[in-house]
């Protein structure tokens, strides 16, 4: 063959091979396989991997008419079956099963702060973006809350977190305005050592003088390995110091529904205010021990929030029931999951993160709001509110609003 009839079939050959490149690498983010992937608690918490399921649902299908872009819905298990509480699951699923699938242009899930450390983590070397409804601990974004943070969770050098509630620096400042606005002065920390518990008790106690608390002890405890002698010992603390109120910032995992039963039996009269992770869907067989219980709640009940009003009547037309407040931020991290796919310059990973850097205001759900340069929402409002135990059934309750602390 002729030197130059050589070159040009080179050169042709090449060609092919970078269309045929192209063409694989773009297949995954071509219009009609574009996915929102969201996460489903199923292997360890079943009843809120079914209310966020409802909540997505109901959220996709209000939003998909005025989509330009076809999207997909998809839901993946991102609990281990065999162990609930594996704040390295969720990270597994995602390197095993979505960043190879350039389709997968967010991820709603980071249900926990432990679960989000690692998440975050995972999805960051594919440019992945993940939209938690509830993880809470500040050092997610900000720094001066541990070592190395924030900057850890990115090595890539792109933020790829974002999340639809106040973080809790802000609810740990709530909860000691609002115990020092009862007069509740004498304050006795109790918190599991989980991210969460740790993290928001720590905050509180270092805003407690700002506003007039003492501090009078602090007992922890471990999800998984808490004892009764140690859960005596935790009880007796608490009893001997007689506080005003204890400050109880744990989660429904493991054994504290043990810890919370112990402490309300010894001290019935002494209010008992937690955070937000005690109110969803927690303790299932504790009820009776959150009679009279408080918690801060990163999001306003439905009934203030104006934009929720369609939310929630569409939910209880749909599913009989009235929601939890806690999908009020599921389903608006899925509207504005798929508006950003939707929307983005380019339907790519790249391009959904610069949408959402980018973004000026958002009209949703839980009000008008926007993503701060760090990925936290603009919002700063923490509710209050108490459980009542239904009188003739001490296994279910309500929570009920009792304030908005600003």
């Amino acid at each position: 063959m002729p030197r130059r009839s050589l070159i040009f079939a080179l050169m042709a050959l090449l060609l092919i091979v970078v269309l045929a490149f192209m063409l694989v690498n773009n297949r995954s983010s071509a219009p009609g396989n574009l996915k929102l992937v969201v996460g489903l608690t199923e292997g360890g918490y079943p009843d809120f991997a079914l209310a966020v399921r409802q909540a997505a649902q109901l959220a996709y299908d209000a939003a998909a008419p005025s989509l330009t872009r076809s999207i997909e819905l998809v839901f993946v298990n991102n609990s281990d079956p065999q162990k609930p509480i594996n704040e390295m699951y969720e990270a597994q699923v995602i390197r095993d099963k979505l960043l190879d699938d350039l389709g997968v242009l967010a991820y709603v899930g980071a249900y926990s702060s432990g679960q989000a450390r690692n998440t975050i983590l995972a999805a960051n070397g594919g440019f992945l973006t993940v939209i938690s409804p509830s993880a809470s601990w500040p050092g997610l974004t900000k720094p001066g809350f541990a070592p190395g943070e924030p900057g850890m969770h990115y090595p890539s050098g792109q933020r790829n977190f974002f999340r639809v509630v106040p973080a809790d620096d802000v609810q740990g400042v709530a909860a000691a305005r609002w115990l020092s606005q009862q007069g509740l002065r004498r304050v006795y920390i109790l918190h599991s050592t989980t991210t969460y518990g740790a993290g928001l008790a720590g905050i509180f106690e270092a805003n407690a003088a700002d506003h007039g608390l003492e501090v009078l002890g602090k007992q922890l405890y471990n999800i998984d390995d808490v004892s009764e002698a140690q859960i005596r010992l935790i009880v007796n603390s608490i009893s001997q110091a007689q506080p005003d109120a204890v400050l109880a910032a744990m989660s429904w995992e493991g054994k504290s529904g043990a810890v919370l039963r112990a402490v309300r039996r010894a001290l019935p009269d002494t209010p008992v205010l937690g955070g937000d992770a005690i109110m969803q869907d927690t303790l299932p067989d504790d009820h009776d021990a959150l009679n009279g219980v408080y918690a801060t709640n990163l999001v306003a009940p439905p009934e203030r929030l104006p934009n929720a009003q369609a939310f929630v009547v569409a939910y209880r037309e749909r599913y009989s029931e009235e929601p939890a407040d806690y999908q009020l931020p599921v389903y608006e991290a899925v509207q504005v999951a798929l508006r950003a796919i939707d929307q983005a310059q380019e339907p790519t990973r790249r391009g959904v993160l610069r949408y959402l850097r980018t973004m000026s205001s958002y009209k949703g759900i839980l009000g008008t709001w926007h993503f701060d340069r760090s990925g936290d929402i603009s919002l700063q409002t923490i509710a209050v509110a108490r459980f009542e135990a239904d009188p003739d059934d001490p296994r279910l309750g309500v929570w009920r609003s009792v304030t908005v602390v600003n």
